[in-house]
């Protein structure tokens, strides 16, 4: 979990990506990367999302691939915390991290994110 290491260890993890440089593009340079996933946490790891949550919101998330859709709990309770996002990102790169709290799982939605230094 080399570019989420705020999640320390995972019990599981799916993960897509998605290429989002147009594919007719004639200009080569950097490709853009979204990366969609679904994390397990273990209970220590949850006590870390606990202590950097700020106040979750409940959402719906949007656009979610399938894949990953159906690695998560059918009856998920998804909130985000706008504090929790600029925790995990460190604001080097866009994403939002849904959590629900019965489960102990992180759906993961960013875009190029960046290994932690």
């Amino acid at each position: 979990m080399q570019r989420f290491p705020i999640f320390g260890n995972v019990s599981a993890a799916h993960w897509c990506g998605i290429v989002l440089t147009e594919q007719n593009s004639r200009v080569p340079g950097p490709t853009d990367i979204r990366l969609v996933g679904i994390v397990r946490l273990s209970p220590s790891a949850w006590k870390k999302v606990l202590a950097a949550g700020g106040d979750f919101e409940q959402t719906v998330p949007s656009n979610v691939p399938d894949e990953i859709r159906q690695k998560c709990a059918a009856d998920a309770q998804w909130t985000f915390s706008e504090a929790f996002d600029t925790a995990v990102t460190g604001d080097a790169y866009s994403g939002r991290f849904y959590v629900d709290f019965v489960s102990r799982s992180i759906l993961i939605d960013v875009v190029n994110p960046q290994p932690a230094t």
